[in-house]
C-alpha cells in the first residue's frame, strides 16, 4: 500500500497493525476497513481525510475501544480491548447533558478517575478557563451557542488529561466562522496540553491546518492511499502559501483516489472565433 508504515518497523505511542473490520449487513459482508498500518508518535497531531464512507470513523471507534476489528491496536503499550481513561473522544455532536450544567458536564470526564473531591473541582475549573468558559460554570446546555457547546465537549475530553484525543469531525456541524476559531483555539490546547491527538475530517483544510501528519484515506474498504508531513511550525496561518501547498497535494491525491469523472450529457459545437 502507497505510504503505509512499514509493519516491521519499530512500533509508535499508537500501533495499529493489519487492521480490518468486516460489517454484515442483511446477510451481506461488507468490509469497511481493510489492511490499516499506522504509527501515531507521542505528541504528534495525525489527521485523517478521506470522502464520506471511506470509514475513517469507525477506524477511530476501534482505537477508541468502542468497536473491535481483526488486527492488533497498541496504545502506549497495552492492547486496546475497551474504552480507557487513557484516551479521551470528542464526537461531532457534543453529546452534552442537558439537565447538568457546563462544570457537571465537563466533571463527567473524571466521573472514573481516582481523584479527590478538592483536585476535580480544580481539574474543572481549569479546563473551562483553558476553552474560555469559566463565565458559563454554571449555565445549562441550552443556553449555549454550538460553538461553545463543543468547547465543553473538548474540555470533558481532555479534563482527565488523557494521553490521547480523539476527535471525530468536531467541528462538521458548526458554521465556517465559528469552525475557524475554534480550530485555533484547538492547536492552542493541544500545545498546551502536550497531547497526542488523532482527528478524522472530510476538509481538507483543517486536515492540513491541524495535523503534523495527514493520512489519506481511499473508499469501500476503507485503506490508507497516503501519508503526507506536515512540516510546519504551529501555531499556523490559514492563509499561508505553504499550507495551500501541501492542501494541493492532498486534493491531487483525492482525485486520483476517485479516479476520472463519468462525462454526462451530449458533447456541444463549440464555435471558435475566426
Amino acid at each position: 500500500m502507497p505510504g503505509s508504515p512499514d509493519p516491521s518497523a519499530r512500533p509508535g505511542y499508537l500501533s495499529i497493525r493489519h487492521l480490518n473490520k468486516v460489517f454484515r449487513v442483511n446477510d451481506r459482508r461488507l468490509q469497511a476497513l481493510l489492511d490499516i498500518n499506522l504509527d501515531v508518535e507521542q505528541g504528534s497531531f495525525v489527521t485523517i481525510v478521506g470522502a464520506s464512507g471511506c470509514g475513517k470513523s469507525t477506524l477511530l471507534r476501534i482505537v477508541a475501544g468502542l468497536e473491535t476489528g481483526e488486527g492488533t491496536v497498541i496504545h502506549d503499550g497495552k492492547p486496546v480491548e475497551e474504552p480507557s481513561l487513557n484516551r479521551g473522544l470528542v464526537f461531532q455532536e457534543a453529546r452534552l447533558f442537558p439537565w447538568l450544567t457546563v462544570e457537571q458536564n465537563v466533571a463527567l470526564g473524571l466521573e472514573n478517575a481516582s481523584a479527590d473531591a478538592r483536585t476535580r473541582e480544580r481539574l474543572v475549573r481549569e479546563h473551562l478557563e483553558l476553552v474560555s468558559l469559566t463565565d458559563f460554570a454554571k449555565a445549562y446546555p441550552r443556553q449555549l451557542s454550538g460553538g461553545m457547546a463543543q468547547r465543553v465537549a473538548i474540555a470533558r475530553g481532555i479534563v482527565n488529561r488523557p494521553g490521547l484525543l480523539l476527535l471525530d469531525e468536531p467541528f462538521g456541524a458548526l458554521d465556517a466562522f465559528t469552525r475557524a476559531h475554534l480550530q485555533d483555539e484547538l492547536q492552542h490546547i493541544w500545545e498546551h496540553e502536550h497531547l497526542t491527538a488523532l482527528l478524522v475530517t472530510h476538509d481538507v483544510d483543517e486536515a492540513v491546518l491541524l495535523g503534523n501528519r495527514v493520512v489519506v484515506m481511499s473508499p469501500r474498504p476503507g485503506r490508507i492511499a497516503r501519508v503526507i508531513d506536515i512540516p510546519l511550525a504551529y501555531p499556523r496561518d490559514r492563509r499561508s502559501p505553504d499550507l495551500i501547498y501541501f492542501r494541493n497535494q492532498i486534493l491531487d491525491e483525492l482525485d486520483v483516489i476517485r479516479g476520472p469523472r463519468p462525462v454526462t450529457g451530449k458533447a456541444r459545437d463549440i464555435k471558435v472565433p475566426a
